[in-house]
């Protein structure tokens, strides 16, 4: 968890620059499964492969690296989560209610597609470019695809 406090205040407030290498916190392959996050900024972090299952965010996590990462049953309510990258990553049951989730991405990484069977995206902010993307997931089932407006 020490990690995660590093530069968080310049990462939550600039996070277009949490990916320079003064500022860049690696936790590919860590486990934070079950833990509160709700205090920590994970804006810039680079998750891949991590375990974030059963936990809960805080408000910034915008431009983070979850590539390939475990999100089963994650609350993300209310975060920012712009241009954050879920490619491949299992995000079964999670809560993205109210999320800001603008530019973020949801396809595949590694041929794998991220999983959002049960996602709620109920509230979640997204523009129309985003939401034809997303619904091009063949993972997203029936309700994600009326919360978030799909065209067949």
């Amino acid at each position: 968890m020490e990690l995660l406090q590093k530069g968080a205040k310049t990462r939550a407030g600039f996070s277009d620059f949490a990916g320079e290498a003064e500022l860049l916190v690696n936790v590919e392959g860590c486990d934070y499964s079950g833990k509160d996050l709700s205090k920590e900024v994970l804006s810039g972090v680079r998750g891949r492969r991590s375990d974030f299952s059963h936990t809960k965010f805080g408000r910034e996590a915008s431009r983070a690296d979850f590539r390939g990462a475990k999100l089963v049953d994650t609350s993300m309510v209310d975060a920012n989560l712009y241009e954050s990258t879920f490619d491949g990553a299992d995000m079964r049951n999670a809560n993205l209610e109210n999320a800001i989730v603008s530019g973020a991405s949801f396809g595949q990484y590694d041929g794998v597609w991220a999983n959002l069977a049960g996602v709620n995206f109920e509230g979640a902010l997204l523009s129309s470019s985003d939401v034809n993307k997303v619904c091009k997931n063949p993972t997203l089932d029936d309700e994600g695809k009326g919360a978030l407006g799909c065209k067949d």
